[in-house]
C-alpha cells in the first residue's frame, strides 16, 4: 500500500445498493452507493478493498434475491474483484473471525469481513449492517447511508491522511 492511500473496505450492503436500478425509486442508497463509488475511485487518497467474503455474499445475493443470470454475477463479480483490492478469507482470517464472534457478539461472517478487512490494512469499513461507529483494533465500522457520517466520508475521501 502506498503511504500516502488510505485503506477503506465495502460491505456487501453497498455493493448491493450500487447494483440496484430502479427497484426501490424512493430509496436513495442506491444513488449514495453510486456516489460513493465514484467519489472512491477518483479520490487519490483512497484504495478501495473488498474481502472474498464480500465478493460471496454479494454474488448470492445477486443470484438468489434478485434473481440475476448465473453468468452475470461471474461478470459481475469478476468486474467488481478488478475495480477494488480483493483481501483474502484464509485460515488465519476465519480464526481470528471465529474469536472476535465468539468474544465480542459478532456474526460469524460479519467478523470474518472484520477481520479480513483489518489484515488488508483497513481503517474504515463501511457498512449499513453493523454497528455504526464501532471499532475493532485500529478498523472503524461506518454506516455510509447515515447522514451523520458525511463529515467522516469527507475526511477520508477529500484529503490524504
Amino acid at each position: 500500500m502506498s503511504s500516502d492511500r488510505v485503506r477503506i473496505a465495502l460491505d456487501t450492503n453497498v455493493l448491493v445498493y450500487a447494483a440496484q436500478h430502479g427497484d426501490a425509486p424512493n430509496d436513495p442508497r442506491p444513488r449514495q452507493a453510486r456516489s460513493l463509488f465514484a467519489r472512491i475511485a477518483a479520490s487519490p487518497a483512497v484504495e478501495a478493498v473488498v474481502p472474498a467474503q464480500v465478493l460471496l455474499e454479494f454474488s448470492k445475493v445477486l443470484a438468489v434475491k434478485m434473481k440475476v443470470d448465473a453468468g452475470v454475477v461471474v461478470a459481475e463479480l469478476d468486474r467488481v474483484a478488478s475495480l477494488f483490492l480483493v483481501s483474502p478469507t484464509d485460515a488465519s482470517v476465519a480464526r481470528e473471525a471465529l474469536t472476535l464472534s465468539l468474544g465480542h457478539g459478532f456474526q460469524v461472517f460479519d467478523a470474518a469481513v472484520v477481520v479480513s478487512s483489518r489484515q488488508a490494512g483497513c481503517v474504515l469499513l463501511l457498512s449499513e449492517d453493523m454497528q455504526d461507529r464501532r471499532r475493532v483494533g485500529g478498523l472503524m465500522i461506518a454506516n455510509p447511508f447515515l447522514p451523520s457520517n458525511a463529515g467522516l466520508l469527507d475526511s477520508y475521501l477529500v484529503r490524504p491522511h
